[in-house]
């Protein structure tokens, strides 16, 4: 159940690429929005190209207060919008202090159900913050945070984007499906189609040294993977989700769920970021870092709030 999103936007387009997939999650859900703009004071870039007169006759109090101004303006308008578009309630917060903490301060404060953020942003003396600040977010939070690559589109101007098809990788753990319950939250409106995956390693790396699997091996992990699937199918069936199963052998667990993405087209991956190694070693961990990183599609990550035998 999804009562709470959270948008962190740092002015640029690269984090407006979320507006789309949030007027979608919010319509179906009802939620309520929350934007977010955390304010990180910087001296103006026009003066940074002229050091010898960098400072002289400029009020750095009175351009902070005139950037602040900018700021609430620009949150207010997309607030406006997104209102307009969706008729959903929609809160606007300008937040102060570290990036990152200040995000999650507020995220806990708004008892934030999924966070939305693009996986791009600007660093250095350009205002946008938003790239490295989603890793950290990711790492640090046990909250679903929904991840959007920027498009060419702009955010604003891209249609409403549903999850009809939702690829979830597992594991064989309880940390593995996790996920499921965040990726049942934004898929049950739209009447989602559920494609689980489990990949069976083709190799092992001993040392420094990769060998390949034998014949046996892989055949009772497949076995063994397509017991598995089929029991967590029959659950989500259970609840009038359809949902089918594949058993793919590769030896990178991240390519492997890449390309079943592009295979069946799907509108979404939903992952855990961390996983227990128990009977499998598939796709969760450093795995998910990499398929966020190349992935076109939206990707659905949480850290499970568990911790590991």
């Amino acid at each position: 159940m999804l009562d709470s999103l959270l948008i962190p936007l740092d002015g640029s387009e690269f984090s407006e690429h979320t507006l789309p997939y949030a007027r979608s999650v919010a319509k179906a859900s009802g939620a309520r929005v929350h934007l977010a703009h955390v304010h990180v004071p910087h001296p103006p870039e026009d003066l940074l190209l002229n050091p010898q007169f960098q400072f002289e006759g400029v009020s750095m109090g009175e351009y902070d207060k005139e950037y602040r101004s900018e700021e609430r303006d620009y949150l207010e308008g997309v607030a406006a919008r997104f209102h307009d578009q969706t008729g959903v309630e929609v809160v606007q917060e300008l937040l102060e202090g570290d990036v990152r903490e200040s995000i999650e301060a507020y995220a806990d404060q708004a008892k934030t159900d999924l966070i939305l953020m693009s996986t791009h942003g600007r660093t250095g003396l350009s205002r946008f913050w938003l790239g490295s600040v989603a890793d950290d977010l990711v790492r640090n939070l046990t909250l679903p945070i929904l991840l959007v690559p920027p498009g060419e589109e702009s955010g604003e101007s891209k249609p409403e984007v549903d999850f009809e098809h939702i690829l979830v990788p597992l594991d064989g753990s309880p940390w593995g499906e996790s996920i499921l319950g965040p990726a049942l939250d934004l898929g049950w409106k739209a009447g989602a189609k559920f494609t689980l995956l489990h990949v069976v390693p083709t190799s092992r790396v001993v040392g420094a040294r990769t060998y390949p699997v034998p014949m046996g091996h892989l055949e009772e992990r497949r076995n063994r993977a397509k017991e598995y699937l089929s029991e967590v199918a029959g659950r989500l069936a259970a609840q009038s989700v359809e949902v089918e199963c594949r058993v793919v052998d590769h030896s990178s667990p991240a390519r492997a769920v890449l390309v079943m993405a592009d295979t069946e087209d799907v509108d979404l991956i939903a992952l855990a970021t961390h996983g227990h190694r128990a009977i499998t070693r598939a796709v969760l961990g450093s795995v998910a870092d990499k398929v966020v990183r190349a992935s076109s599609r939206p990707v659905l990550v949480q850290r499970p709030g568990m911790t590991e035998d």
